[in-house]
């Protein structure tokens, strides 16, 4: 996906119309292509809504790349920033991971990974950029940290549940306690995950007068010994 250097584009995840779920909290994460990696990405991402704010902790201090994340654990369904970048780079990872719910000790996140390019532009400010086939990714499940290192997102329109044939403990079926007090702003993952034959979840880069779309949408859900599989790991903060 191209998007022009020197213009502001906005970056927008939100929710399918026919999703079973909102989602509570997210992270976008830009890192430098890997063969560039002294290219800054640090203001490459800015807020635009006061449910988002620069992941400053998680991706400029602890990993010197550009990043914004939640607020609060409220449900959303849309969820904005800015992207911009000064110079041309190619290759760049934009890992956006969401999260749907935290209960029991137990998260339900998804990630996925896009690569973008800033580019020179011969269309004018906000020219539209083709959007790309993006895979998805099935729910992952963890009673466990997240890893300290990143690779990107997760389609926020799906509901899946947990596995009838896992043999990890089953959450409990009672709806969490959602907790209004800002959780900490998951760590993204490294490895994705196999994508099944599903769209969910919808990410777009426009520019100021434009732009188009890469969606993702219509995730199923996938089992323990079906397509994807689960993890399991332990999510730092407060209850979604």
């Amino acid at each position: 996906m191209d998007f022009t250097v020197g213009q502001d584009h906005t970056l927008t995840l939100r929710k399918m119309d026919d999703a079973a779920k909102s989602f509570r909290g997210f992270l976008f994460r830009l890192g430098p292509p890997p063969d560039e990696p002294d290219i800054d990405t640090t203001d490459a991402l800015t807020r635009t809504t006061s449910n988002t704010t620069v992941a400053f902790d998680q991706c400029i201090m602890g990993e010197g790349v550009g990043g914004l994340g939640h607020t609060n654990a409220l449900l959303k369904e849309s969820v904005s920033g800015i992207l911009r970048m000064e110079r041309v780079a190619r290759g760049m990872p934009l890992d956006v991971t969401v999260v749907i719910q935290n209960y029991g000790g137990l998260s339900e996140y998804y990630y996925q990974q896009f690569i973008i390019n800033a580019v020179q532009g011969d269309t004018g400010p906000g020219g539209p950029v083709p959007p790309p086939r993006i895979p998805t990714f099935p729910p992952i499940l963890t009673g466990g940290d997240f890893p300290p290192a990143v690779a990107p997102i997760l389609p926020p329109n799906v509901a899946p549940i947990l596995a009838p044939t896992t043999t990890q403990q089953q959450p409990p079926e009672e709806e969490p306690t959602v907790s209004e007090e800002s959780p900490p702003i998951p760590q993204p993952v490294h490895q994705q995950k196999a994508a099944p034959d599903a769209k969910c979840g919808s990410l777009a880069a426009a520019g100021d007068r434009g732009g188009s779309a890469a969606q993702a949408k219509d995730c199923s859900r996938h089992s323990a010994d079906g397509g994807g599989g689960f993890r399991r790991r332990k999510l730092k903060g407060s209850t979604y």
